[in-house]
Protein backbone atom coordinates (compact mmCIF):
# COMPACT_ATOMS: atom_id res chain seq x y z
CA UNK A 1 0.00 0.00 0.00
CA UNK A 2 3.17 2.20 0.38
CA UNK A 3 4.56 1.58 -2.66
CA UNK A 4 1.22 2.29 -4.09
CA UNK A 5 0.42 5.44 -2.77
CA UNK A 6 3.61 7.09 -3.38
CA UNK A 7 3.56 6.08 -7.00
CA UNK A 8 0.02 7.81 -7.06
CA UNK A 9 1.45 10.61 -5.73
CA UNK A 10 4.67 10.69 -8.35
CA UNK A 11 1.60 10.30 -11.09
CA UNK A 12 -0.17 12.68 -9.71
CA UNK A 13 2.85 15.25 -9.47
CA UNK A 14 3.82 14.15 -12.96
CA UNK A 15 0.72 14.21 -15.14
CA UNK A 16 0.04 18.29 -13.25
CA UNK A 17 3.35 19.00 -14.80
CA UNK A 18 4.37 20.02 -11.70
CA UNK A 19 8.05 18.87 -11.90
CA UNK A 20 11.46 20.81 -11.89
CA UNK A 21 14.50 19.33 -12.47
CA UNK A 22 15.69 18.85 -8.53
CA UNK A 23 19.03 17.17 -8.32
CA UNK A 24 19.02 13.78 -6.96
CA UNK A 25 21.66 10.30 -7.15
CA UNK A 26 19.90 7.14 -8.06
CA UNK A 27 21.25 3.71 -7.70
CA UNK A 28 20.74 3.35 -11.58
CA UNK A 29 22.47 6.51 -12.65
CA UNK A 30 26.07 7.32 -12.64
CA UNK A 31 25.40 11.00 -12.26
CA UNK A 32 22.77 13.52 -10.64
CA UNK A 33 19.34 13.16 -12.81
CA UNK A 34 15.69 14.83 -11.59
CA UNK A 35 12.52 13.06 -11.33
CA UNK A 36 11.15 13.64 -15.21
CA UNK A 37 7.56 11.47 -15.37
CA UNK A 38 5.87 8.39 -14.74
CA UNK A 39 5.94 6.63 -18.03
CA UNK A 40 3.42 4.06 -17.04
CA UNK A 41 1.68 2.59 -13.76
CA UNK A 42 4.87 1.46 -12.71
CA UNK A 43 7.39 3.11 -14.65
CA UNK A 44 9.79 6.08 -14.13
CA UNK A 45 11.64 8.23 -16.13
CA UNK A 46 14.66 10.07 -14.82
CA UNK A 47 16.44 12.95 -17.30
CA UNK A 48 20.00 13.70 -16.45
CA UNK A 49 20.64 17.20 -15.13
CA UNK A 50 23.29 17.95 -17.88
CA UNK A 51 21.66 17.60 -21.30
CA UNK A 52 18.32 16.02 -22.49
CA UNK A 53 19.43 12.25 -21.86
CA UNK A 54 16.50 10.02 -20.09
CA UNK A 55 15.97 6.91 -18.85
CA UNK A 56 13.32 4.74 -17.61
CA UNK A 57 13.28 2.47 -14.83
CA UNK A 58 10.72 0.29 -13.31
CA UNK A 59 9.54 0.87 -9.82
CA UNK A 60 10.23 -2.18 -8.19
CA UNK A 61 13.76 -2.20 -9.75
CA UNK A 62 15.09 1.28 -7.68
CA UNK A 63 16.77 0.49 -4.26
CA UNK A 64 14.87 1.41 -0.62
CA UNK A 65 16.92 4.54 -0.76
CA UNK A 66 15.84 5.35 -4.24
CA UNK A 67 12.44 5.35 -2.88
CA UNK A 68 12.94 7.22 -0.18
CA UNK A 69 14.27 9.99 -2.10
CA UNK A 70 11.03 9.75 -4.16
CA UNK A 71 9.10 9.99 -1.23
CA UNK A 72 10.86 12.98 -0.62
CA UNK A 73 10.70 14.64 -3.26
CA UNK A 74 6.58 14.13 -2.97
CA UNK A 75 7.16 15.62 0.65
CA UNK A 76 9.00 19.00 -0.58
CA UNK A 77 6.49 19.53 -3.70
CA UNK A 78 3.19 19.05 -1.14
CA UNK A 79 5.39 20.76 2.08
CA UNK A 80 1.29 21.10 3.68
CA UNK A 81 0.34 17.71 3.05
CA UNK A 82 0.15 15.64 5.64
CA UNK A 83 0.52 11.99 4.31
CA UNK A 84 3.33 13.14 1.92
CA UNK A 85 5.14 14.14 4.88
CA UNK A 86 4.01 10.95 6.70
CA UNK A 87 5.26 9.15 3.07
CA UNK A 88 8.39 10.37 3.36
CA UNK A 89 8.68 10.00 6.81
CA UNK A 90 8.12 6.09 7.20
CA UNK A 91 10.21 5.48 3.93
CA UNK A 92 13.56 7.24 5.94
CA UNK A 93 12.56 5.01 8.63
CA UNK A 94 12.25 1.83 6.59
CA UNK A 95 16.11 2.61 5.57
CA UNK A 96 16.75 3.49 8.86
CA UNK A 97 17.17 7.35 8.86
CA UNK A 98 15.38 7.70 11.94
CA UNK A 99 16.48 11.25 12.62
CA UNK A 100 14.95 12.44 8.92
CA UNK A 101 12.09 10.39 10.15
CA UNK A 102 11.04 12.00 12.66
CA UNK A 103 11.46 15.11 11.19
CA UNK A 104 8.86 14.29 8.19
CA UNK A 105 6.58 12.91 11.16
CA UNK A 106 7.25 16.08 13.14
CA UNK A 107 5.75 18.08 9.71
CA UNK A 108 2.79 15.83 9.77
CA UNK A 109 1.56 16.98 12.68
CA UNK A 110 0.34 15.39 16.03
CA UNK A 111 -2.64 13.40 14.65
CA UNK A 112 -0.49 11.94 12.17
CA UNK A 113 2.37 11.76 14.32
CA UNK A 114 0.48 9.90 17.73
CA UNK A 115 -1.18 7.06 14.67
CA UNK A 116 2.50 6.43 13.28
CA UNK A 117 3.49 6.38 16.97
CA UNK A 118 1.04 3.07 17.19
CA UNK A 119 1.50 1.81 14.23
CA UNK A 120 5.32 1.38 15.15
CA UNK A 121 4.89 0.16 19.16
Amino acid sequence: LLNEALLTALAELSHANELRPIPMEISKARSPVWFARVESDRKLTFQALAGTKQASFEFSTLTAEDHALLARLVARYRPDNPEAQATAGIYAELTGDTTTADEYFKNAGPEVSKQLDALFE
